[in-house]
């Protein structure tokens, strides 16, 4: 079946569903996704949020975890929901939400599972024994399971055979992020958790290439994790004066960094479908980024983005020029893009989510918890 094939009856009254994730107030790729919704008021009708830890040390967070299992526990003793959506975006966030996967499959509630990092299967591919059958277990017990790429469902099938694996694009709110190209400056930003992971070292490696041709360019990063070790590498590089730093910004500020800058550099040795190409082709930024993940199956090199490989300095650089050197490629590329997010807009989906709740729940009903199928 298309991605637009989930048929569900109506239902004769809202569907009682919880959304379980860390604290939608953190940074980071799943709260922008469920911040979004938020906005777009996914959370109504309903539909309630669950937060499973909150901030601070690690002691602190192990308590506030026992408190949220605690407090959801008790929660659906008292009033029993129809279903429980449970996001997470790491093998450890897999972990965090095990308790709550064990505590619904005992209360025999349905359960519908959200995998948002791509290299989750590696992660599961790469365990042995016991734990890689306690993992497949916990995903075979569960409901449904929505992916944020297609490819995913293709690697996890032959390990669920019978479950139901559903394809939901991340949402954008393109109202939040106004389509403009006016007052660019030549400025490369970056914008997400500084880390290895992320291509962050490519770009101080490649910036020498590209200020041999563009001078002026300025290479602006916002994130967390390894401020200080990329601030000692560009200094080690001796690129300080071309290079601004900072720690997470607020939206008015990225915003203001979207609508500001020549283009997006996120060349990532791995991801889901990061919100922040997405915030970045309904604002008319254009973005350089790698081919893996979600955005390998769902956008074109040279339609609504520029790829390169993975950790690949000069080709990062060759690319960077000549995009700056070609405004009209940034034009067609930020038109491309717009038009992309814009087939997948908060609004959609919110339908398609909505859509699977009621599969799911009318499947529970029925007594037929899986069916084997993608769409």
């Amino acid at each position: 079946m298309s991605e637009g094939q989930v048929h569900a009856p109506a239902a004769a009254q809202p569907l009682r569903v919880v959304v379980i994730s860390l604290s939608r107030h953190r940074r980071g790729g799943v709260a922008t996704v469920l911040n979004t919704l938020a906005e777009a008021g996914f959370f109504s009708n309903g539909v309630c949020y669950h937060s499973s830890c909150g901030d601070g040390v690690k002691l602190a967070k192990l308590l506030s975890a026992l408190r949220q299992w605690l407090s959801f526990s008790w929660r659906i003793g008292r009033s029993r929901p129809d279903l429980v959506h449970i996001h997470f975006s790491s093998d450890m966030s897999f972990w965090r939400k095990v308790p709550y996967m064990l505590l619904l499959h005992q209360r025999r509630i349905p359960l519908l599972l959200h995998v948002h990092p791509s290299h989750f299967w590696d992660y599961v591919h790469n365990r042995r024994g016991w734990v890689k059958r306690f993992i497949v277990a916990l995903l075979r017990r569960s409901d449904g399971i929505i992916f944020a790429n297609r490819a995913m469902i293709d690697r996890f099938r032959p390990l669920l055979p019978e479950q139901r694996l559903y394809y939901v694009h991340n949402p954008i709110d393109t109202r939040l992020f106004p389509f403009s190209r006016n007052g660019r400056k030549e400025q490369a930003l970056f914008l997400g958790a500084i880390l290895k992971g992320k291509g962050v070292y490519d770009i101080v490696r490649a910036a020498p290439l590209v200020l041999a041709q563009r001078p002026h360019c300025r290479f602006v990063f916002c994130g967390d994790h390894e401020i200080d070790k990329l601030r000692q590498t560009v200094q080690e590089h001796g690129l300080q004066d071309h290079f601004e730093i900072h720690s997470w910004v607020d939206y008015a500020a990225k915003k203001r960094l979207l609508a500001e800058s020549a283009l997006l550099l996120l060349p990532s040795y791995s991801e889901g479908f990061p919100m922040v190409v997405l915030e970045a082709m309904a604002s008319g930024l254009p973005v350089i980024t790698t081919q893996v993940g979600g955005m390998a199956d769902a956008l074109k090199d040279g339609a609504e983005v520029l790829f390169i490989e993975p950790a690949n300095p000069a080709l990062l650089a060759e690319k960077t020029i000549h995009l700056l050197e070609h405004v009209d490629l940034q034009q067609r590329l930020a038109e491309r893009a717009l038009a992309y997010v814009q087939r997948h807009s908060v609004e959609r989906v919110k339908q398609r989510i909505t859509a699977i709740y009621q599969e799911i729940a009318a499947g529970a009903a029925a007594g037929s918890r899986r069916s084997g199928k993608s769409v």
